[in-house]
Order: structure tokens, then sequence, then C-alpha cells
């Protein structure tokens, strides 16, 4: 019933949003998409070709305007990949402990800014439920993935990569932890089926990008503007988007995409070089940034000191209840899963600072954390189960267990 209500609560808060777009993230999205839909060509003008953001997103909207799907419903069925995260987390731990997935995938509820992010139109809720399908081909099973298995979650964590360029670490992260679990050459061997799956998906828009721009292109040409976003004169451990780089944009809006990018990269180098102690500061302000619970918005509208509150007390008890679970992993073992989300979250942190560090980057990681929460209400919950048993067992003299 509740999983219901939080449903229609999603389902409606998007269609109160309907077509209208509170960031400039959305728009551009959405641009790409019509472009592709209409046009046949990824840009964001309607010719001029373009990387500036990886392809997997606005293509997945594309597809949807292509079959007439008209915004409201596409951001509906953006949000509804919340909901798929909830069955995902249920999938990937009924078979260890059913009541842990089921808690796992209700707790998802009681973090609001997930709902608010899944109905905008940005791709980190859906690149999670891609994330999640492939942990649970992976970690689902007491058994061991067999090599079909491992080369299909590469496939989809190729796809969140060409979503979200930074789901590049949890890829390498996953095939190291699946080498690293026994060190034998069977399990090496799936870690380079995983990349091989990775590479699978990745190759189309690497080859479309050397024949396009005549440059090995991975990912995107946005990473150079938010390595300078991110290490700048101007730079604070919160300000993200927000910083002020228009110096710079005065000479990359002269440059043609793929040189403003570089330009912007070398920018940030350069500032790193020059300014060693600065920089190094700034580096360890932005990895304590990733754990707050506020950023400083672009959108000043969209600020309100009711998100705050819920943002510091759903945040702060995510993470406490996380941190009490690692504590009590010496009494109750970690499952590979929990070990592996453990491992991921601390050390994305330290990965993400290197650009900079905002909450809304940090929300798939966050759902995994969601695993160990809910392990540690589990373990709470059976103490003081068993508390009251052998108190009610002394009240009636009997022994103790």
């Amino acid at each position: 019933m509740i999983v219901a209500v939080f449903a229609t609560a999603t389902i409606a808060y998007s269609v109160k949003l309907g077509d209208n777009l509170r960031y400039p993230d959305e728009s551009e999205y959405l641009r790409l998409a019509n472009n592709l839909a209409t046009t046949g060509h990824y840009s964001l003008d309607g010719t001029t070709p373009t990387a500036y953001r990886p392809p997997a997103y606005p293509l997945l909207l594309a597809t949807g305007m292509m079959l007439g799907v008209p915004i409201t419903a596409l951001r509906v069925a953006n949000a509804s990949t919340l909901l798929a995260c909830m069955a995902l987390l249920y999938l990937l731990l009924r078979k260890h402990n059913a009541a842990h997935a089921k808690l796992a995938a209700l707790l998802i509820m009681t973090y609001p800014v997930l709902m608010y992010t899944a109905s905008t139109f940005y791709p980190q809720i859906p690149a999670t439920a891609i994330l999640l399908s492939a942990l649970v081909l992976l970690f689902s099973s007491p058994v061991p993935p067999g090599n079909r298995r491992c080369i299909i979650a590469g496939i989809l964590l190729g796809l969140t990569i060409l979503m979200v360029p930074t789901f590049g670490f949890t890829l390498v992260f996953t095939a190291v932890f699946i080498a690293a679990q026994s060190y034998n050459r069977e399990n090496l061997r799936k870690a380079m089926l995983i990349l091989c799956g990775a590479g699978i998906a990745i190759a189309p828009w690497v080859s479309r990008n050397a024949l396009v721009f005549n440059r090995f292109i991975p990912l995107s040409t946005n990473n150079g503007i938010n390595l300078l976003l991110g290490n700048s004169e101007n730079t604070t451990p919160n300000s993200g988007t927000t910083t002020d780089i228009s110096r710079y944009d005065q000479v990359a809006r002269l440059l043609p995409e793929i040189q403003a990018n570089d330009y912007y990269c070398q920018a940030a180098i350069t500032y790193i070089k020059d300014h060693p102690f600065q920089a190094l500061k700034l580096y360890a302000g932005k990895l304590a940034n990733y754990f707050n619970y506020q950023n400083h918005l672009f959108v000043q509208s969209e600020r309100s000191w009711i998100r705050t509150l819920s943002m510091l007390f759903s945040y702060s008890l995510l993470l406490v209840l996380a941190l009490f679970r690692l504590a009590m992993a010496y009494h109750y073992p970690l499952l590979s899963i929990e070990k592996y989300i453990a491992c991921l979250y601390f050390l994305h942190a330290p990965v993400s600072a290197i650009f900079f560090t905002r909450i809304r980057f940090r929300l798939p990681m966050d759902i995994l954390l969601i695993v160990l929460a809910a392990s540690s209400v589990i373990i709470i919950a059976n103490y003081l189960r068993s508390r009251d048993v052998n108190t009610n067992q002394m009240n009636r003299g009997m022994p103790i267990k």
C-alpha cells in the first residue's frame, strides 16, 4: 500500500511539473533529443555535430519523441525509473535476505531528493537503474556470476557511462573487485569480460566521434569545463557550476568545441601547477563537500529551507546507519555486495573531487548506500527484539538463552 502511495506521489509530482524546465541542463538534453528525433543529427543547433554530452540519455529521450510521447509523459517515464530502482534493489538482495531486500526498497521512500531528481530531466536516476541491473547480474545470487552474465553486466555498465561519464570509475572498480575476489584466473577472466562488454557498448560512440571529429573522444567534450569549474581561482569547495569562469568563457566561445574543451582543460591544469598549495586545499574541501547535505544552486528559485532540512535529516540518517553497519562488520560479516558498496562509495568521493562534488552526482551512490542502511536497521531491530525476549524470560524466571 505504501509503495503504491509513493508511486502515485512520484507520478503526480512529475505531472504537476509538466513541461516546465527548471535547469539549463534539462533544456540542453531535450534540445539534443529533439534534434536527434527530427533531423537525425546529434547536435545542439540542429546542424553542427557535437560531443558535448554523452549520447545515451538524449537518445533515450529522442526515442520517446519519435514515438510521439509528450514532454510530460517523458518526465513521468523518467521518474518511473526510481520505482524501477526500488524493484531492482529488492531483486539484488532477496536471495540473501528477504527482509533486507524489502526494507532496502522501502528506504528509498525516506530520501526525498531522489523523487525530486527523478522528476527532473537528469540522467542520474535512469543510469542508476541500469547500474542496479548490472549489479543484480553480478551479485544477486550466492553463486558467482557466469560468463554470459559478466558480458551483459559489462554492456549495462557501458551504457551507464554513456549516460553519466563518472560511471567510468564504477566500471573499473567493478572489474577490479570481481578480479580480486579470490585472486584466481577465473575471476580475472570474468573481470575482462565485464570490460569487454563495456567496450562493446561504448565502441559505436567512439567510432562516431572519430569519423565526425577525426579525434579520439571516448565520452564527451565537457570534461574540460568541468575540470576548470572545479579548479580555478574562483572555485570554492561548494561552488560547483556557480563558479565564475567568465574570463575563460570569453576565449573559449571563439574556439571550436574540441579546441574549447582543450583550452578549459589546460587552463585548469595550469592553475593547479601554478597554485599547488591552494589546489590541494581546494581538493580537500571538495572531498569533504562530497558528504554535504546542500549545494549552492545555479537556479536560486529552487533553493528552499524545507528541502535543506529534509536533506540534512535524511542524508545524515542514511550515512550514520551505513557507518554503523561497517562498525558492526566484525560481529555481522558483510555480504559481498555490501563490501562492494562500501568500497565504491568512499572511493568515489576522492575521484569526484578531482572535478567538483555535487549532491546530484552522488545520488547513484546514495541509492547503493541504502543497502548498508537497511542492514543496520535489521541489526538494530533484531537486537531490540532479542532484548525484549530476554527481559520477558527474566520476568518469568526462565533461563536466558
